[in-house]
């Protein structure tokens, strides 16, 4: 049977909205500021479109998940750096260990995103993308 993957994201339902300011609360371990909501989220360049071929084009299924029929939805956070960097990918959904590593595989190499800003200057935010990984069966 063939199979068709299915890899969704809900990009703008689930972004965190907190962005680096001067009065919000200081993580020391990162020196960086998180607290109030941004003026102007992170944005993948080419938007919404471009990040959903990304993530098709890059994600692989694995295998042994495809042949044990392991499906869901994963959510990762990350933070977009003042400079369009992406940092920190952390899981905040598990889904399996499998999933779970090759969603933060392609986190982790995605390119440069448009940072959030604050008053017009750039700011650290930390985003959250849900992935579904489905199987679909071709016919």
């Amino acid at each position: 049977m063939k199979y068709l993957i299915s890899i969704v994201f809900l990009t703008f339902s689930y972004c965190i909205t907190n962005a680096q300011i001067n009065s919000g609360n200081h993580n020391p371990d990162t020196n960086k500021f998180f607290g109030e909501p941004m003026e102007t989220a992170p944005e993948y360049l080419g938007g919404s479109k471009a990040l959903a071929a990304y993530l098709s084009d890059n994600i692989h299924y694995p295998a042994t998940a495809r042949k044990n029929n392991i499906q869901g939805r994963a959510i990762l956070d990350f933070i977009v750096e003042k400079n369009g960097e992406i940092t920190d990918v952390r899981i905040v959904r598990h889904l399996s260990p499998l999933l779970d590593t090759e969603a933060v595989r392609v986190i982790k190499g995605m390119p440069k995103w448009k940072p959030g800003t604050q008053n017009y200057k750039p700011i650290c935010v930390r985003y959250a993308l849900p992935i579904n990984f489905a199987l679909l069966s071709k016919k």
